[in-house]
């Protein structure tokens, strides 16, 4: 099961070195990302299931051998929540992954006030995320003002 599939970039590289039989699930709260996922994934070679929903509230019987996670933490105001139900949909003697990037090495992780940074970002659904995450959480990472 991957965790913010987003469009399920991550399904596409991992679903190849996956035994036979194995199946991928995506959550992601984004319809738009969901639905090009189902685009893109869209094969007879593996079982392919996307959800739209919130990850933190999706509720499911099932239990995975492998949950994933990439660059979703640093999104996730509440990561111990997050966490506790990644691993809520693990199989016993499974795997949680949560792969990150030092968000530091990136553009967007520098903040300059007064700046308008949707020029770095054209997909809408991530330009509304970080627009949101930056109201919510304020200038955490890198802030510099004017006077720096």
């Amino acid at each position: 099961m991957d965790f913010g599939c987003g469009y399920g970039h991550l399904g596409t590289m991992l679903m190849p070195l996956m035994p036979k039989g194995s199946s991928y699930t995506g959550i992601d709260y984004s319809e738009n990302l969901i639905n090009e996922g189902r685009g893109i994934l869209n094969t007879n070679e593996f079982d392919v299931k996307f959800v739209c929903d919130d990850v933190l509230t999706y509720e499911s019987g099932i239990k995975y051998d492998f949950v994933i996670s990439q660059t979703v933490l640093r999104h996730i105001d509440d990561s111990h929540l997050f966490l506790n139900k990644m691993i809520s949909f693990t199989k016993d003697g499974g795997l949680v992954v949560c792969a990150e990037v030092n968000r530091e090495l990136e553009n967007v992780g520098l903040h300059i006030h007064g700046m308008d940074y949707d020029f770095l970002c054209q997909h809408p659904g991530f330009r509304e995320m970080w627009n949101t995450e930056l109201k919510r959480q304020g200038e955490r990472l890198f802030c510099c003002s004017e006077n720096s």
